[in-house]
C-alpha cells in the first residue's frame, strides 16, 4: 500500500483523532524485531478511510467514511500517533500528512511533527478478520462493568499471573477471574455458548477503553485458539482484537499432553530399571557358571 510516490492528504482533525485513539493502543512500541508494526497504517480509499494498529498480539481497526476522494496509504510512527492522540488540539484543524521521498510531516494549525517516512510491508490482517467469523461463541453486555473489572489487572506487573485475565462463560453468566482462581466479578450478559478463555488483562483493558459505545459485543472460539474480538454495539467503526493466551480447548491438550509425558516417563523408568535388573542378573549369572568351584575336601 505505502509505496515511494510523494503523497499529500488532507483530513480534518475531527475525522483523524478518533481513529488514531481507537487503534494506539494495539500498535507496537518497539521498532525491534518488526519496525512496521512500530506504526498506524492509514489507509485512503474511495469506499473507505481506514486505520490500523498492531503487534502481533492485537489488532485495532477503525473503519469510516471516505475523506472525499482521496486515494494513498501513509504510515505514521508511533511517537508521532502518540504526539497527535495527546490533545484533541487537532480536532480545531484540517491535518496535512506530506510524505515526501524518505521525509514524512504532520501540520496541523501552527504545528508540524516531522519523521522519517517508514517504507516496507504491512502485516496481512485480512485472515485475522476472517477467523472471526468462525467466532462459536459471544456474549453482549454493558462496557461499563467489564471496563472497570479488567481495570483491577491492568495496572499488574508485566508478566505477573495476576495480569491473566480469564473470561468464563456459562448460561448468561460471565466470571471473570485473575490468578486462575480469584474471582473479580460476575456479570449478566447475554451469551451464545460456553467457553473459558484467558488473556492478559491489560490488552483486554486497553480493547474495551477504545469503544466508545454503552454495550459491547465479544466474541469467542471456545474450542480454538484463535483471535477474540471486542466491538461497540450501534457503533461498528472499531473493533479491537486480541490474541488468547489460554482457552479451554488448550488446557485439555497441555492436561492430556502432560498426563501422556509422565506415563511416557513411567513407562521409561520401568524399562530401564528391567534393563538394569537384566544387566546385573546376567553378570550374576555369568559369575555364577565361570567362577564356581567344587569345595575341596581336607583332611582334618
Amino acid at each position: 500500500m505505502n509505496d515511494l510516490d510523494d503523497l499529500t492528504i488532507t483530513i480534518p482533525g475531527t475525522r483523524l483523532y478518533p481513529a488514531l485513539k481507537a487503534v494506539i493502543h494495539a500498535a507496537a512500541r518497539d521498532l525491534m524485531p518488526r519496525p512496521m508494526l512500530y506504526t498506524v497504517s492509514l489507509e485512503f480509499r474511495l469506499d473507505r478511510f481506514r486505520a490500523v494498529g498492531c503487534d502481533s498480539f492485537r489488532l485495532g481497526i477503525f473503519t469510516d467514511a471516505p475523506i472525499g476522494e482521496q486515494e494513498g496509504g501513509v504510515f505514521l510512527p508511533y511517537p508521532m500517533v502518540r504526539q497527535l492522540n495527546r490533545t484533541k488540539a487537532i480536532c480545531k484543524h484540517e491535518v496535512t500528512i506530506a510524505r515526501e521521498g524518505k521525509h514524512l510531516s504532520v501540520n496541523y494549525g501552527d504545528t508540524t511533527l516531522r519523521e522519517d517516512a517508514p517504507f516496507g510491508e504491512y502485516v496481512t490482517y485480512q485472515r485475522t478478520l476472517d477467523s472471526l467469523a468462525k467466532a462459536d461463541t459471544w456474549l453482549e453486555t454493558e462496557t461499563a462493568p467489564l471496563l472497570a473489572a479488567t481495570k483491577r489487572v491492568h495496572g499488574a506487573q508485566k508478566g505477573c499471573s495476576h495480569n491473566r485475565l480469564a473470561f468464563v462463560l456459562q448460561d448468561g453468566i460471565v466470571q471473570l477471574r485473575a490468578n486462575k482462581d480469584e474471582l473479580i466479578t460476575t456479570i449478566v450478559a447475554a451469551t451464545s455458548g460456553a467457553a473459558d478463555v484467558e488473556i492478559d488483562g491489560s490488552y483486554a483493558y486497553q480493547a474495551l477503553a477504545s469503544i466508545t459505545t454503552k454495550c459491547v459485543r465479544m466474541r469467542f472460539h471456545a474450542a480454538q485458539m484463535l483471535p477474540m474480538s471486542f466491538e461497540g454495539i450501534g457503533d461498528e467503526r472499531i473493533l479491537s482484537v486480541v490474541m488468547p493466551l489460554y482457552s479451554t480447548i488448550r488446557r485439555d491438550r497441555e492436561e492430556a499432553f502432560k498426563q501422556q509425558r509422565a506415563e511416557e516417563e513411567r513407562v521409561r523408568r520401568m524399562l530401564d530399571q528391567q534393563a538394569h535388573w537384566q544387566i546385573e542378573h546376567n553378570i550374576a549369572r555369568a559369575i555364577g557358571v565361570r567362577g564356581h568351584r567344587e569345595p575341596v575336601a581336607t583332611n582334618a
